[in-house]
């Protein structure tokens, strides 16, 4: 009995010095696997397709708006009507705009994946519209009209479409 204390005691001793001989480890880098925060979506990742449907004469034109993430990281978009614009010409004629009068919801914020895709539509009654939201703009008339996309100020990829009045 006496030998296996003596035994143990001594294998402790050497336990312990080789320890404190041996060459100090490097901890691993930490790997992060919680969640990222993705940046706002540039204006050249988004492609966008944009569709007026337009229905009899003097009936509203809806635009379906459609944007892809074509990054290669997932990005944020803002897809309200304070960041996505639509603008309405006729020759050099600027007619309407869903930035004059901004609706609900003014911030619409989605999280795009690479390659995903986001919809929304605006619709434009055929009024005029100014800056400011002016009154008294008048009604549009009967006519050829090019609407155009922009998102913070810049035109997005793909964002204009022609579209007939009656």
């Amino acid at each position: 009995m006496l030998a296996l204390v003596v035994w143990g005691v001594v294998a402790g001793i050497g336990a312990l010095r080789g320890a404190a001989n041996a060459a100090p480890v490097a901890p691993s880098p930490a790997t992060s696997t919680g969640p990222v925060d993705p940046t706002e979506c540039a204006p050249r990742d988004l492609q966008v397709e944009l569709t007026p449907a337009v229905g009899g004469s003097g009936q509203p034109v809806t635009f379906a708006v459609g944007m892809v993430n074509e990054g290669e990281v997932a990005c944020l978009v803002d897809a309200g009507r304070a960041a996505l614009v639509l603008t309405v010409t006729s020759g050099s004629d600027r007619v309407w705009s869903s930035g004059d009068c901004a609706a609900e919801p003014a911030e619409r914020r989605l999280l795009l994946d690479a390659g995903d895709r986001a919809e929304t539509t605006l619709t434009w009654s055929g009024a005029r519209s100014a800056p400011g939201c002016a009154g008294g703009q008048g009604s549009s008339g009967a006519g050829t009209y090019r609407v155009e996309a922009t998102m913070g100020g810049a035109l997005l990829g793909g964002a204009t479409a022609t579209f007939a009045r009656g």
